[in-house]
Formats: C-alpha cells, sequence, structure tokens
C-alpha cells in the first residue's frame, strides 16, 4: 500500500492522501532493502514534483467548488493517478530496477511520471479556475509556496534564484522539525497547563518565522507579486495534520535580499522557553 500513496501524491487522486511509514514485509519484488531504496526514491520524486501542493487542497470538495472542477473532471483525474500507479509498479517490478541506486531510481520514476503530471496539469489548466488553484496554493502554505514553479512563475522567480530558494526552504524545514520536535517532547515531559494549545502556539510561531526567512530570500518586486495572489482572500481549506485551517500569511514590507542592504536572514527559530515560542505542522513543514 505504501507505493500506491507515494504514486497517487506524485500525480494526484488515486488514493486520499494518507502519511505512511517505508514498508514492511515481503512479497513485492526485491529484497526488503530494495524495497526501501524504491521507496525512498519515490518519496524524492514526490519531493520535486509540482503536483504535490495542489494534492490535499483538490481532495476538498470546498476547493474543487472554488476552482470549479467538475466531478466528473475530478475523477479523471484520479484516473491519470491510477494509470500512474500501474506504470510505477511496473517500475518496482523490473529485476534491473534493484540493481540502481537510490538517484537512478528516482531518476527513472521522474522519467515514467513526468508526462503523467504533465497530463494532470494540462486537464486542471483547461477544466479548472488553475489560476485560482495557485493563489490557493500560496494562502496555504504561505512563502514556502513560491517554491512551487507554478507560483515561482507567476513571482518572477525562476533559474538559479529558485534553485536556491528552494534549497533555503528545505535546511529551514530540517531546522524546523528539529526543533519544533525537542520543544514538543519538553511539552509532554512537563505538567500542567493545556498541551494541545501549547504545541498549536509552537507550530504557529514556527511558521511565522519560516515565512520572515523565506520572505526575506525574494525581492520587493516578487514579494509584492506574492501579495497579488493573496488578495483573494480563501478560509475553508481542510485541516492540517496540526488541526487548524492554515490561511494567507500576513503581508509583509521592507525584507532584505542578497541584492538590498541589510542581513538577509531573521532570528534563529523559537526557542521553548520563549513567550512568543513557537508553531509549524509537519505537512506544512
Amino acid at each position: 500500500m505504501w507505493r500506491l500513496v507515494w504514486i497517487a501524491l506524485l500525480v494526484f487522486g488515486g488514493a486520499d492522501t494518507v502519511w505512511c511509514q517505508p514498508p514492511r514485509g515481503h512479497g513485492d519484488g526485491g529484497g526488503p532493502r530494495s524495497r526501501i531504496v524504491f521507496f525512498q526514491a519515490l518519496r524524492d520524486a514526490y519531493q520535486e514534483s509540482s503536483n504535490k501542493e495542489f494534492v490535499d487542497l483538490l481532495h476538498h470538495r470546498p476547493v474543487r467548488d472554488e476552482i470549479e472542477l467538475e466531478e466528473a473532471d475530478y475523477e479523471a483525474l484520479r484516473d491519470i493517478g491510477k494509470q500512474a500507479m500501474h506504470a510505477v509498479r511496473d517500475l518496482e517490478h523490473d529485476k534491473s530496477t534493484h540493481r540502481l541506486s537510490r538517484e537512478e531510481i528516482r531518476g527513472k520514476i521522474i522519467e515514467v511520471i513526468g508526462p503523467i503530471q504533465q497530463r494532470s496539469l494540462e486537464l486542471l489548466k483547461s477544466k479548472a479556475r488553475f489560476d485560482r488553484l495557485v493563489e490557493l496554493i500560496a494562502q496555504r502554505h504561505g512563502y514556502a509556496a513560491a517554491a512551487n514553479k507554478e507560483v515561482a512563475d507567476r513571482i518572477g522567480l525562476s533559474g538559479e534564484d529558485l534553485d536556491r530558494f528552494r534549497e533555503t526552504r528545505d535546511g529551514l524545514k530540517r531546522e524546523l522539525m528539529e526543533e519544533t520536535g525537542r520543544q514538543i517532547e519538553r511539552i509532554f515531559k512537563q505538567s500542567g497547563g493545556d498541551v494541545r494549545e501549547r504545541i498549536q502556539t509552537v507550530f504557529e510561531n514556527s511558521r511565522t518565522w519560516m515565512d520572515d526567512r523565506l520572505a526575506g530570500e525574494l525581492t520587493v518586486e516578487q514579494q509584492n507579486a506574492f501579495a497579488r495572489l493573496l488578495e483573494e482572500s480563501f478560509t475553508d481549506f481542510p485541516p492540517m495534520r496540526g488541526g487548524w485551517r492554515r490561511g494567507p500569511p500576513p503581508r509583509r514590507d521592507g525584507h532584505h535580499h542578497p541584492d538590498r542592504e541589510g542581513p538577509r536572514s531573521g532570528p534563529p527559530p523559537p526557542k521553548a522557553g520563549d513567550p512568543n515560542c513557537c508553531n509549524l505542522p509537519a505537512q506544512a513543514l
């Protein structure tokens, strides 16, 4: 089942969004190690996919209504996802794949999935208000959404600047995940207070910190273009895994960029004990 989930995420909607662990057990071709390597490569391919930000939104009916995506077209997208499942399953069962490295498998997965991804995007662009969907992605994910190619195209972020932005985002994600994990562990070890509310605060403040840092990687012109994606607000998002609904980030002004005066980065991640401490669910990261 694990592979079906990641393939669905890669293309769109072959299965409902489920968050899973690496494979266990036997019977899928190749030994346990080859299955784990394939899973890791599939996850790597997913992380590079431009479709991944669409997935959690398109499963939510109010979002489909907002972008005027008919149910028949939604089902067509799911059918495309099922085709991708079969293609990647065949690749996994190909014995020659078992001898490849994680990076080589990732390349083969992208080669197989790429045309299918393109078909799903073309369907969305022809059958739905695709520009509105891009706006919703920006509102849902904050400045991290600028790493998505469709969002990046609309704010003028490309080439080496886009690569650098993605590297910065990935580094911040790792930093926040580690720090947030430590904070949550401390919360559970402490007694008293509303644990859920304290964890909520951790996630919320971490999101603000990450938005500040990522905004600082954009020029003023790019920030302004991103702000225009937020002008028509939408609030009926599905809950994040942290149990809250993310809305658009606050508009930023005066953030620094490498070609401007002043420092590029903001303050360090909020620490436990800080009265302004901490928030960002893993899915948002």
